[in-house]
């Protein structure tokens, strides 16, 4: 079993995002024991993954939900699994 490290918990993030889920912070913590999702993810958008962010409300309270638009997963997915893990930070 991976360790719960911050790499491993961006792997486990970005395979989730990349079937096609969408994730919340209380999601995140349930799924990868990861307590800040926020840094996750903008480690990913640094790394040049166009990870989208929407607002939701529910029960009155609003909390972030990460995703990727339909389109970019099979795209995304495709140059994932060919070894492009690091999309568009050249030279990082």
């Amino acid at each position: 079993m991976e360790k719960n490290t911050t790499d491993s918990q961006k792997k486990r993030i970005l395979r989730y995002l990349l079937n096609g889920n969408s994730l919340t912070p209380l999601d995140a913590l349930n799924l990868f024991g990861c307590f800040r999702l926020g840094a996750r993810i903008w480690e990913l958008r640094n790394e040049g993954y166009p990870v989208k962010m929407r607002l939701v409300e529910h029960n009155g309270k609003r909390f972030a939900e990460y995703y990727f638009f339909d389109w970019e997963v099979a795209l995304l997915k495709s140059l994932y699994e060919q070894g492009f893990h690091k999309i568009l930070s050249y030279g990082k």
